[in-house]
């Protein structure tokens, strides 16, 4: 099933469409701060870079329950996250940790937004 899906998914991107993920650990429900995401996402990222030379853009998001807001981070790249030297788990735990960044940043001035660090 997975080799389907990551088949198709690939067929996708090559063809110009969007893929959007949901990764989270979700088994005991959804959780203000999430526990973790699911590293096989990073899969499709990996095989798309280097068997195929696309390095897709990867964005975060986050749904705020309690004021119903949706933010999505600025998009970061598979070969920046991957270094060349993380693991796909590392790769998972940078990614779930600046999710959980963005439930807990204040929007109301410009400067509490930083930038995902690796």
């Amino acid at each position: 099933r997975l080799s389907k899906t990551i088949k198709e998914s690939v067929v996708a991107i090559e063809n110009g469409d969007n893929i959007v993920i949901f990764p989270e650990h979700s088994e005991e429900g959804y959780k203000e701060e999430l526990d973790g995401f699911f590293a096989g996402f990073t899969l499709l990222a990996e095989r798309l870079y280097k068997k195929h030379g696309i390095d897709v853009p990867i964005y975060v998001s986050y749904f705020r329950k309690k004021d119903l807001k949706y933010i999505v981070d600025a998009p970061v790249s598979y070969s920046s996250l991957a270094d060349g030297q993380k693991t796909r788990e590392e790769i998972a735990d940078i990614l779930v940790k600046r999710c959980n960044e963005l439930g807990k940043m204040d929007f109301s001035s410009a400067d509490s937004y930083k930038k995902i660090e690796k």
